[in-house]
């Protein structure tokens, strides 16, 4: 084995050497991985990954790992930390040879020697000789080597499953030596990212109180924002926390509620001036899913400051305004807050200028083929956040029942065709209420209706707060009343299912969501005959079917974009016979009863944007009697 494994000098790796989650210094939607290092070495490795190969060195340098000689070991943790950086050939081939279960092996002897080198006492660190013990070294590779996999969304699972690798990794958050803490935080970033089961096992493993404590760091008040060590800590513990806290089943929504300080703590790094912007970002996911647990949570929230110090991320006056990615997670927070609460619609709609800042947020990000990705989740929260305070102001500020309704359109002299002057998302500016049950009467079809309005168009929803939404864009720059070319029909085509439904089949959550906030931008942010033809080119049986399987996912923010995006498609009459072929309606009615509130709401709104579409039931086969029948 020592005369097989080549190691060269180019490819030793510095004990320093940097975590960084992408290079724009925001959480990418991706794991966490070391920033690449151009080698000659490793760019053999990539012209290898591109041929589809992994490198021919990995099974050797795997089975070098339960060697004796320590030396050995070392140098072939060394070269695995290069080959695993972003190459999944040699990620999977390592995985498929046992590779973690060694590595978690490997780790459990070496920290036996570890921890006699340094004090027990959570935030010391270790000094002088220690730093470079031999053992020392061989955890932090080996933790890198994890890391690296378990960045692999098809290997994260796999990783968490191995016995006692959760444990220990939780065991290592408490650790003196702070590297190997951080290292310890960023593996269990990856693997319980999209896993409920591994938020469950570390959940088990006591992960909670050593997170706290990287939370709320050694000094009871706040450090400021210009303290990098903090930074990078809290960092860590709020992206811990926004995973732990994700699946609306988990027990940690409801434990980070009960600690007034990790709630003041959250809401201060989410307040403007007070973090660097990927701890906003993180801060705001957690405050985001706390809020969904209950409106008690809402309350509480609300109570603590978090309405005002995300509101204020809006329209500070005399501070640059945020990168579309903290928006973003801002409006996400904020429309968990206010929905179906009333209190706190009251008190966000009330502060001056919130409209004016609606608007000018969607007025600079209107066109899908000038924004990245971050531009396309902004446009789709925005949207949400209209929809919710529009609900709740169109229904005198009352809650909605959450229940599913039997829908009747009402919209003054009848309901406006698909495609008319007032449609800005592909939808007609109508309201569809509950039915009204009198003497056994049928639904009434008129604008005086009681009921509450379940569905209310992006348009109706936009008066009511009173934000200016911008002017319907041509598709591709085209004139609005021109059709798509066959060029363009096939370019739109290519970038939805060759770019972005592959996307959104990744295991990886955020990203998902990140392709359906996509999709929906290419949706919802265009108009005219163009706009509906791409509608329709886009509204394939594997897209729908792809959506209507996120949808079950048990991740509410994947859910609540992928259902924004068949609320669209459903409203497109062209669409509907591709909709219904595909299962949607089977898929759609069990969401009604969905936990949480923001994925009951747009499961309605898709089923009521189907329903409007398909000439609300007049024919005895048209897909909305189906709806009623349901």
């Amino acid at each position: 084995q020592n005369k097989h494994i080549r190691i060269t000098t180019d490819l030793v790796l510095s004990t320093d050497r940097k975590m960084v989650p992408s290079p724009s210094g925001c959480p990418s939607p991706s794991r966490f991985a070391p920033s690449p290092r151009k080698t000659r070495a490793r760019e053999a490795v990539e012209s290898s990954a591109q041929a589809g190969g992994y490198d021919e060195e990995v099974p050797l340098l795997v089975a070098a790992l339960p060697h004796k000689d320590a030396t050995l070991v070392d140098r072939a943790l060394t070269q695995l930390c290069e080959l695993t950086l972003w190459q999944q050939p040699n990620q999977r081939e390592v995985a498929e040879l046992g590779g973690p279960s060694l590595l978690v092996q490997l780790i459990k002897s070496r920290l036996r020697f570890v921890q006699h080198a340094g004090s027990a006492t959570s935030g010391q660190q270790f000094t002088g000789p220690a730093d470079q013990d031999v053992d020392v070294q061989a955890v932090l590779k080996a933790l890198n080597v994890l890391m690296n996999l378990s960045a692999n969304d098809d290997l994260a699972t796999r990783i968490a499953a191995v016995p006692g690798c959760v444990n220990m990794l939780v065991g290592l958050l408490s650790h003196a030596h702070q590297p190997l803490a951080v290292y310890a935080a960023r593996c269990l970033i990856n693997i319980t990212h999209s896993s409920p089961d591994a938020q469950a096992a570390a959940l088990n493993a006591g992960i909670l109180p050593p997170v706290v404590a990287m939370l709320l760091g050694s000094s009871p008040s706040p450090p400021p924002a210009s303290d990098d060590s903090y930074a990078a800590n809290a960092k860590l513990a709020c992206w811990l926390l926004a995973n732990l806290t994700s699946s609306h089943g988990s027990r940690t929504r409801e434990e980070v509620l009960a600690q007034p300080r990790v709630v003041a703590r959250v809401v201060h790094l989410a307040t403007p001036g007070s973090a660097q912007a990927p701890v906003v970002v993180m801060a705001c996911a957690v405050l985001a899913n706390v809020a969904r647990h209950s409106p008690r949570a809402q309350s509480a929230l609300a109570d603590a400051g978090a309405l005002a110090a995300l509101a204020d991320h809006l329209g500070a006056p005399g501070r640059t305004q945020p990168s579309s990615l903290v928006l973003a997670s801002v409006l996400q927070a904020l429309s968990a807050l206010v929905m179906d609460h009333a209190a706190n619609t009251a008190a966000l709609v009330a502060r001056k200028g919130l409209a004016a800042q609606l608007g000018a947020l969607l007025e600079a990000r209107t066109s899908p083929f000038e924004c990245d990705s971050d531009d396309s989740a902004l446009v789709l929260a925005a949207h949400c956040l209209v929809h919710v305070l529009g609900h709740m102001l169109c229904n005198g500020g009352e809650g909605s029942s959450g229940k599913s309704a039997t829908a009747a359109a009402a919209g003054g002299a009848g309901r406006p065709a698909a495609g008319g002057p007032d449609v800005v998302d592909g939808r007609a500016s109508v309201m569809v209420r509950e039915e009204q049950q009198a003497h056994g009467g049928g639904a009434e079809a008129s604008s005086s209706g009681q009921g509450q309005a379940v569905y209310i168009s992006l348009s109706a929803a936009a008066r009511a707060v009173g934000v200016e939404l911008p002017a319907v864009l041509p598709m591709l720059r085209k004139d609005s009343s021109e059709a798509l070319s066959p060029i363009q029909a096939a370019e739109l085509r290519h970038q939805v299912s060759h770019v972005l439904l592959p996307k959104l089949r990744s295991p990886n959550f955020r990203a998902a969501a990140t392709a359906a906030a996509c999709i929906y931008h290419l949706c919802a942010a265009c108009g005219g005959p163009a706009a509906r033809e791409a509608r329709r080119l886009m509204a394939d049986g594997a897209l729908v079917a792809q959506l209507l399987t996120n949808c079950g996912s048990g991740d509410p923010a994947l859910a609540l974009a992928c259902l924004a995006v068949l609320d669209v498609l459903s409203a497109e009459p062209m669409c509907v016979s591709v909709m219904m072929s595909s299962g949607w309606l089977q898929a759609m009615m069990p969401l009604l009863g969905h936990d949480d509130a923001l994925v009951r709401r747009w499961s309605e709104r898709a089923l009521c944007s189907l329903y409007i579409a398909s000439g609300s039931g007049k024919s005895p086969t048209s897909p909305s009697v189906s709806v009623m029948e349901h």
